[in-house]
């Protein structure tokens, strides 16, 4: 029985490493072209279910035949405990302080925990496995690599079809750009274009936006790094062909998604090549140190600036592409609508307005918007800032929605989980700087996270499944390179 779950479970893995990347794709297809149920399209949150039961089997499997320190749970099981603790504040928040509807808990949950209760259990499933020295299976290993590989293929076939017959026309024909009014699956575009004035469309992939389709790209990127690395060493030509033709195919799609927190993303990453390259010959420890420090507090920087930087400023000394005026205006005036509503009221910083109120699910085509209490207190800002009341509901910061719909306790609880995958960073770099390959790795496939958590500074990334859901897959793929192998 226990052998049956584990390789159910571990199945489950493969399936959505290969059908995250094309689900909204399928969601399309399913709904607007086929006429199906939009009810199909939680077949992931089903997966994902399906995966935490496993989990949470073999760790209670594992636990009942190893005796273990109650300080050493706390430290294996303190992703768990996080995630109980923000949800215990959240509903308190929501339902006793706030008087949340119901459905609209459910879906803020939906969008902004159910994907961290899914990374908090394979957390501490991994935590165990290393605590107790026991290996993950070299099969599981390769299985997980071939499926998200696939995953990437199929969107490179969708995307090179779209660059050479027309994305409009590719993405048309399996139900893109068709509205429907209170719907589950949301109206995903044919073309994004890079800003008003300019007709342009952005690359975005299977993925509803382009910034979600970069988003993507990010994660996966260190895999396909890791794959390149991994053949060079061991001189495999043709495997290290392929993944270098993966790696400039992620590059270029990045580029044509114009998305700036992507490429951002990519700054970084070139950077760390870089510093790495020099510090194995010119490059003394402390100087290399001060470089790593340097390439990750510039995109931080540049992302907050963008958010509160008037965006005339920036227009007149960057190329419209980059500066996007349209779009960024529209950011700054949401972000600061956000910012005007918690200096008016600043109880909300203990509070909240209950989960579902700002954020993703908290869009007119989801719930009725005339209930939300952030529109019935706060319209007037949105008026005052150039917008409408519904513009109030995306502040275009992730981190500004936490604060919104939880209060401040809730939120640094969230981002102590978020960064959990950082937990060894400071071994890797900052205890004694070390530039051989298994670091440049692990490394790499860190700057992957961080490049998320940078774009959420003026986006809403976790609203995609799949970035969400990925967050997890890949941080089980950068744990494989700490454990024992064994078939």
């Amino acid at each position: 029985m226990q052998n049956l779950i584990s390789q159910s479970t571990r199945f489950s893995f493969y399936v959505l490493a290969v059908f995250l990347p094309v689900q909204t794709l399928i969601a399309q297809f399913v709904v607007n072209r086929l006429g199906l149920s939009e009810y199909l399209n939680f077949w992931k949150e089903v997966l994902v279910i399906f995966i935490i039961f496993g989990l949470v089997f073999e760790t209670v499997s594992l636990l009942k035949k190893n005796s273990l320190d109650v300080k050493i749970l706390i430290k294996i099981g303190l992703p768990l405990i996080l995630i109980l603790t923000m949800t215990i504040i959240i509903l308190f928040n929501s339902f006793l302080l706030n008087k949340t509807e119901l459905y609209v808990f459910i879906l803020g949950f939906r969008f902004e925990l159910f994907w961290l209760w899914f990374f908090a259990v394979v957390a501490c499933f991994l935590n165990l496995k290393k605590e107790l020295s026991l290996s993950l299976e070299i099969k599981f290993r390769k299985g997980l690599l071939k499926s998200v590989l696939t995953g990437f293929g199929l969107v490179s076939i969708v995307v090179i079809l779209g660059l050479g017959l027309g994305q409009t026309r590719v993405l048309g024909f399996f139900g893109f750009g068709i509205a429907r009014a209170n719907s589950l699956v949301s109206t995903a575009p044919t073309c994004h274009v890079i800003d008003f004035g300019q007709s342009d469309c952005r690359l975005s992939g299977t993925f509803s936006t382009p910034n979600h389709f970069s988003g993507y790209l990010l994660l996966i990127l260190p895999v396909l790094l890791a794959g390149f690395l991994d053949a060079r060493k061991l001189k495999k030509s043709k495997e290290s062909l392929f993944h270098l033709v993966l790696i400039i195919f992620n590059f270029s799609f990045i580029f044509l998604s114009f998305s700036r927190f992507a490429l951002l993303g990519l700054i970084v990453f070139l950077s760390f090549a870089v510093i790495f390259h020099l510090h194995k010959k010119y490059l003394k420890e402390a100087l290399s140190k001060v470089l790593v420090i340097a390439s990750l507090l510039v995109p931080i920087f540049i992302g907050i600036v963008a958010i509160n930087l008037d965006p005339e400023i920036s227009s007149r000394y960057l190329p419209s592409a980059i500066a996007k005026p349209s779009s960024t205006i529209e950011h700054y005036r949401r972000t600061t609508a956000s910012l005007e509503i918690l200096k008016q009221n600043p109880n909300i910083l203990i509070t909240g307005f209950g989960l579902g109120s700002s954020g993703p699910s908290a869009k007119p085509n989801y719930v009725n918007i005339s209930n939300n209490p952030i529109i019935q207190k706060y319209a007037f800002i949105a008026f005052q800032k150039g917008l409408i009341p519904d513009d109030l509901l995306i502040p275009e910061n992730w981190y500004l929605q936490l604060v919104l719909n939880g209060g401040l306790i809730y939120t640094f609880l969230y981002l102590w989980l978020i960064f959990y995958v950082f937990k060894d960073f400071g071994k890797l770099i900052f205890s004694k700087f070390k530039s051989d390959l298994e670091t440049q790795i692990k490394v790499f496939y860190l700057i992957g996270f961080f490049a998320i958590i940078v774009g959420n500074l003026f986006l809403h990334l976790w609203e995609n499944q799949t970035i969400a859901l990925y967050w997890s897959i890949i941080f089980v793929m950068l744990n494989f390179r700490g454990f024992p192998e064994v078939d």
